[in-house]
């Protein structure tokens, strides 16, 4: 006889096996485990191994995220490789609250608090129906399968699920200015409607995804968070490579129950226009004065060294520079500019042709 202190002995057994671990004797020489009550040390090992295999699937199926005041459906799926079924348990935290039994009549229990959300006659050993969930459900739950006799295999898989109280309100999205020049930096504020858990607000310019420059989170008196964010942003070269348009979108999603955005277009600013009043010039020119019904539009140059005006050597009438009607004075011949600064241009010199009518001249300024 051999003694092997504290050996792993096996049952052997037609449906499963178990081990126990004990201090045996072993008889090298026995055929029959029930008869020497023990188990020939060269079939150990394969037994060991056939009892690895013998074990049990399990997967839960929870939504991550419901509405509140939803209905929700949860599902245990399970394999037991052909061992008999005992229960099926479904707990939120600690607290068991449905359970499958089917040796049992009825099979199916449920227990305080959640038992009155469960839908009795929906549930099954597979599913568990949830009615008008509030948002204290919100948390983890679990699915416990365990197998009948003589294995009492259990396995447990658990998941979160997150109750949402929806907003309830229309987004709102405010700019600074309405229009922008290259290498401005432009400001704004989006804000999401309050909701629980608070909304997750991004930013895109011309599709590209900008980080907003602040958050701020408050709180409502229904659990609910409204949240703000800014943004300010400099205009660079590489933001304003897609286009003169910018498209200014502020999107909020929770989860994939909610997603709404708002979108603002900021145009290039355009040429500002700039009226004068002409009046006559008798230091080289007794008769030189603003023609009729003359206008011009006057480009707004970041320099303020000169601004350009038109003028006519035949008229005696000074009239205000404004209004369309500069390109159709056909008699317009001659055109001056003076400066800003009321300095006399100097010497006039034809340019170049600065219009398509060729009579539109330009003259450069002495400084």
């Amino acid at each position: 006889m051999v003694v092997y202190r504290k050996r792993e002995f096996v049952y052997v057994d037609p449906h499963a096996c178990y081990i126990r671990a004990h201090t045996y004797t072993i008889d090298p020489t026995a055929m029959h485990a029930y008869m020497a009550k023990s188990m020939p040390c060269r079939y150990v090992s394969q037994r060991l191994y056939t009892c690895a295999s013998a074990d049990i699937d399990v997967s839960l199926r929870i939504p991550a995220a419901v509405a509140e005041n939803s209905t929700v459906k949860m599902t245990c799926d399970y394999n037991l490789n052909n061992m008999p079924l005992y229960s099926v348990k479904w707990y939120k935290g600690n607290k068991e609250f449905y359970r499958f039994i089917p040796k049992e009549l009825p099979p199916k229990s449920v227990f305080p608090p959640l038992g009155p959300k469960v839908d009795y006659n929906q549930s099954d050993d597979h599913h568990v129906i949830l009615r008008n969930v509030e948002t204290n459900l919100a948390g983890r739950y679990r699915c416990e399968v365990s197998t009948d006799s003589p294995s009492f295999i259990t396995r447990v898989e658990t998941g979160y699920m997150h109750v949402v109280k929806m907003p309830q309100r229309n987004m709102t999205l405010r700019m600074e200015k309405k229009t922008y020049s290259p290498g401005d930096t432009i400001r704004g504020n989006c804000t999401a409607p309050p909701a629980n858990p608070a909304a997750n607000i991004t930013w895109t310019i011309n599709d590209r995804r900008v980080n907003s420059s602040s958050i701020r989170n408050i709180g409502k008196n229904d659990n609910r968070t409204l949240v703000q964010a800014g943004l300010e942003l400099e205009l660079r070269p590489e933001i304003l490579s897609r286009g003169r348009s910018l498209r200014i979108t502020c999107r909020a999603n929770i989860f994939h129950l909610y997603d709404d955005k708002i979108s603002v277009v900021l145009e290039e600013e355009h040429p500002k226009l700039a009226t004068v009043l002409g009046t006559r010039d008798t230091t080289h020119n007794p008769n030189c004065a603003p023609f009729p019904d003359a206008s011009m539009h006057l480009p707004n140059h970041r320099s303020s060294s000169f601004l350009h005006v038109l003028f006519r050597l035949d008229d005696e009438r000074p009239i205000e520079l404004a209004g369309p009607a500069a390109h159709d004075n056909t008699d317009a011949r001659r055109r001056y500019e003076i400066t800003s600064m009321g300095r006399h241009p100097g010497p006039l010199r034809p340019l170049r042709h600065l219009y398509p009518a060729p009579h539109m001249l330009i003259w450069p300024i002495k400084s």
